[in-house]
Order: C-alpha cells, then sequence, then structure tokens
C-alpha cells in the first residue's frame, strides 16, 4: 500500500484509490456524531440552494452546515459538534441531513471525481479508519490522504 499526502481543494481533485478526506474538528467529526444521533442518511452537497431545494421535496429533512464558517440563513443546524449533541438523542432518529461545508464536504465531492472510494476522515474515527483500511483484501494499492485545511484553501496543521 502507497501513501500518498495531498492537502486542499487541488489535493481532493488530484486523489486516487481510497482517498481519506481529512477534516477534523467540524465537518467529519459532525458527520459521524449525525449517525450516532440516529440519522438514517447524509448528503452532501456544494451550494446551500442544492440543500434547500432537497428540503423543498421533503420538509423532514435537517439541514446543516456553513459558508466560510457561518451558519447559512435557512439551515437547521450548523457545522458544530457541541450544538449537534445539544439537539439531543433523539433529535435525528431516521433522518436525512444534509450537509455542506467549505472545507471537509467539498473536499469529497471534489475526491468522488476521480477516487475509487472515499473516507471521511477525522480525530473521531481515525481508529476505525486505520482498521477498515488494513482489513481490505487485497489492501488498497494507494491511500490518499487529503488534508483539506481552512476553507479548504490554507493549510491548517490540525488536519
Amino acid at each position: 500500500m502507497r501513501v500518498v499526502r495531498e492537502s486542499l481543494i487541488e489535493g481532493a481533485q488530484r486523489a486516487k484509490g481510497v482517498a481519506v478526506v481529512i477534516d477534523v474538528f467540524r465537518a467529519f467529526t459532525v458527520t459521524p456524531l449525525i449517525f450516532h444521533l440516529g440519522a438514517r442518511k447524509a448528503i452532501f452537497v456544494d451550494e446551500p440552494e442544492q440543500a434547500f431545494s432537497l428540503k423543498s421535496h421533503d420538509p423532514d429533512v435537517i439541514l446543516a452546515g456553513e459558508v466560510d464558517e457561518q451558519l447559512i440563513p435557512g439551515f437547521d443546524l450548523g457545522n458544530s459538534p457541541s450544538e449537534i449533541l445539544h439537539k439531543g438523542e433523539r433529535s435525528l432518529v431516521g433522518k436525512v441531513v444534509v450537509q455542506r461545508t467549505t472545507a471537509g464536504v467539498t473536499g469529497v465531492l471534489a475526491a468522488v471525481e476521480k477516487a475509487e472510494e472515499v473516507i471521511l476522515g477525522s480525530y473521531v474515527v481515525a481508529k476505525a479508519i486505520s482498521r477498515y483500511l488494513l482489513s481490505r483484501n487485497p489492501l488498497p494499492e494507494v491511500v490518499t490522504l487529503v488534508a483539506m485545511g481552512r476553507r479548504g484553501i490554507n493549510r491548517s496543521p490540525e488536519d
């Protein structure tokens, strides 16, 4: 298994093999939390308008995310793990959550274009990701780690 390190949106666009798109503090801590709290599905979108369109067809859809770290007016939730937890254990049971973020989700949508598989990376799922990759038979030929940084355009040490 060859591990390639990439960064930012450009790196996500170059991702090959199994891409692990890393956004550790918010986006990909939020996504596992929504499933932990019972969501049945997450949908990633590029633009807030796509999220509003999905909600217009199903008012039970929950919109979560941000643009440049700011809550999107009309969205139900921001991109904060603590906000998601404060909603309570039963708040997302059976729900579809549409997620839009400036770095993490945008990186996943870019990586999907060329990568064979895309995995969401953060501290809360790091051990599960490593176990998953090492359990594959055969092992992936290439794993691309993509650190999304700040807004997908500036490197940040946590990713």
